[in-house]
């Protein structure tokens, strides 16, 4: 794409640079009350600018190679994330099958923790939402805090899970959307597909916040997907 760009401005260098040498050659070519044809006037300058043709024919080779990697690497990262994604949903179904839903549950909540103290709610507003919750909740998603309940987000979760229905695929902003929440750039990226899914269940765990207040960590039995 460098070698593109800089062939561009190289092409618009070298037509410049010709245009005086066409412009003599094309008053060479006119007739005794100064007129000359389009026909004529190319065929006389035609030749100054091959350089900046093919500088810029070039240039329009190598953008379009870059444009054909770009692609094959994008595939190749959607194809990985595919199957990290399959990968992590498969283990996370084995540790369930495993150690049992209490323990997964344990392993899940100290997870949760360690999320949560990443991002520390002394550093972050507690964020009002549609609802009348009065429960703090953190979601990894999108870093942030908010007034909320379980039932609150269950709803909402039951609202998406009847949009699924119809629609097939629902964003994380939906979600958002429903809670009365901004919208984040993940949440227009993330979501879910009934395809892959089915119906999608809000899993959170309860931590103690370092304002030393309960604090539900959000979390679903599916997690949001990349693309959909």
């Amino acid at each position: 794409m460098a070698f593109a760009i800089s062939g561009y401005f190289t092409s618009i260098g070298l037509a410049v640079v010709e245009t005086p040498k066409a412009v003599q050659l094309i008053d060479g070519v006119r007739d005794e009350d100064g007129n000359v044809t389009k026909k004529d006037a190319v065929k006389a300058s035609w030749k100054c600018y091959i350089p900046a043709a093919l500088t810029a024919a070039g240039s329009t080779a190598c953008a379009i190679a870059s444009c054909t990697i770009s692609h094959k690497r994008n595939v190749a990262l959607a194809t990985a994330y595919a199957a990290a994604m399959a990968s992590a949903q498969e283990y996370k179904n084995t540790v369930l099958e495993v150690v049992g839903e209490e323990k997964a549950a344990e392993i899940r909540k100290v997870a949760d923790k360690k999320k949560m103290d990443s991002n520390p709610i002394t550093q972050n507003e507690v964020l009002k939402t549609k609802g009348n919750g009065l429960d703090q909740v953190y979601d990894p998603w999108s870093g942030r805090y908010f007034w909320s309940s379980i039932d609150e987000m269950r709803m909402v979760m039951n609202d998406l899970n009847y949009a699924m229905l119809n629609y097939d695929t629902v964003r994380l902003n939906d979600f958002y959307d429903m809670l009365g929440l901004d919208h984040t750039k993940p949440g227009l990226d993330y979501g879910w597909d009934i395809n892959n899914t089915g119906p999608v269940k809000v899993m959170c765990s309860t931590q103690i916040a370092d304002n030393n207040r309960p604090c539900f960590v959000l979390g679903f039995d599916h997690e949001p997907r990349f693309g959909v």
